[in-house]
């Protein structure tokens, strides 16, 4: 069986591979058997913390569940007739700890399987956009694997460079996107479905409206994050650019908007900078000349929230001490109640977030050098700022409480 096509069903994979039937890769699209495949893989990777939230049909994953069956078949008719279309996407407004706020687009439920379904067939179909460059969004690949290829890239190649795109999926060509669309997807039937995807909006109030201008998202501009297709477009967006480094040869790693290349000699290293640079302009693009970093074999650069170090006459990744710093600043926000009210945690919530952080911590930096003290940090952020929490805003000793008033207030954890 080609490993290309083990993500769809097995009934669907006989479906291509019988030549005595032709169908539509829209109609494979709205086979049952594809629908609920997504459909099963997006409720089992969706957090439990995350499943009530709802699109702009109150529809939240639980609902959809319940009558998964009924939804499912109504998805796969609408699709087949020509009625399906996408509905609106629904912002949150989340607050950042820095201060400012991040947008989170939430597709509804039987948008998000419509969309998950799609990334599936297009990758049966052979539109992986996997290369040598990329290693954002495509299977088999991962913040790890761009990790390793740098440090394995960089060890040959010591001078290196950082370019940064600037608001990437909020300003990136619309029109150019549509046309790469219609010209990379042989499948035409895909077409109308993928551009209606590409240029979904939110819906928002008149104030909404403003302050989504405010935050750079401009109706007709970009692609909006959040919607299973997102990464999808981003790699066809930057294909163009993979390509070229492929045909010249650079030594570039990109993942989604993040690309770090390399050299072994610093004239070398600013050509092949300027060049990819120029590349990215030509396609719409713009740059945050003022976050373009050129390095020396001895300087630290940050990729994916790791520092690119030499240590012992050899790179390795770690977290550096701005980043550690960072760290723990995010975890100390949990001891405000004004952040937690504004994010709907309480004290059982907040009590279970410290222990994900650790982990999740722990497995994000789990390829870092110095992992043992990212770890030991994370741990000691989390004590502090459970003991800030109740000493601050109930003037009280955690650890003053006896093992039954622990368990009592969903402490069991820290027992």
């Amino acid at each position: 069986m080609d490993s290309a096509r083990l993500f769809l069903p097995a009934g669907v994979q006989r479906a291509w591979r019988d030549k005595g039937v032709t169908r539509s890769a829209l109609n494979i699209t709205a086979k049952n058997e594809c629908l609920r495949h997504a459909w099963n893989s997006l409720y089992a990777n969706t957090p439990v913390r995350t499943r009530p939230v709802t699109g702009v049909d109150n529809i939240n994953v639980q609902d959809f569940k319940a009558e998964e069956s009924q939804f499912i078949a109504s998805i796969s008719n609408k699709i087949r007739s020509g009625s399906f279309k996408f509905s609106p996407l629904k912002a949150n407004f989340v607050p950042k700890g820095d201060g400012g706020i991040r947008v989170i687009c939430v597709p509804t439920v039987s948008d998000r399987v419509v969309q998950k379904t799609l990334g599936n067939t297009l990758f049966d179909l052979g539109y992986s956009l996997n290369n040598s460059v990329n290693h954002g969004f495509v299977r088999k690949k991962s913040v790890k694997t761009a990790i390793k290829q740098v440090i394995r890239v960089r060890s040959n190649n010591p001078w290196a460079f950082k370019i940064d795109i600037s608001s990437f999926f909020d300003k990136l060509d619309r029109a150019l996107l549509i046309d790469k669309i219609k010209k990379e997807i042989k499948h035409r039937s895909l077409h109308e479905i993928l551009v209606s995807a590409a240029c979904l909006e939110i819906l928002a109030s008149r104030a909404d409206e403003e302050k989504l201008y405010r935050l750079g998202i401009v109706k007709g501009c970009g692609v909006r994050q959040g919607m299973p297709l997102s990464p999808f477009f981003a790699n066809l967006y930057l294909k163009e650019f993979d390509e070229f480094v492929e045909r010249k040869q650079l030594p570039v790693v990109r993942y989604a908007d993040d690309i770090i290349g390399f050299s072994d000699n610093e004239a070398q290293c600013l050509i092949a900078m300027g060049s990819c640079e120029d590349k990215l302009i030509s396609i719409g693009l713009s740059l945050k000349k003022e976050k373009t970093i050129l390095a020396s074999p001895s300087q630290t650069v940050d990729f994916l929230g790791l520092g690119i170090a030499r240590i012992n006459k050899q790179y390795q990744p770690l977290v550096t001490n701005i980043q550690l710093e960072r760290i723990k600043e995010r975890i100390a926000q949990y001891s405000n109640l004004g952040f937690c009210a504004r994010r709907n945690i309480n004290l059982k919530n907040v009590l279970t977030r410290m222990d994900q952080l650790v982990l999740t911590y722990d497995m994000i930096y789990s390829e870092a050098s110095n992992k043992n003290k990212v770890l030991d940090v994370v741990k000691s952020a989390k004590e502090k700022t459970i003991k800030d929490l109740f000493r601050k805003n109930f003037n009280l000793d955690y650890k003053n409480l006896t093992k039954d008033q622990r368990r009592f207030l969903g402490m069991s954890s820290l027992i």
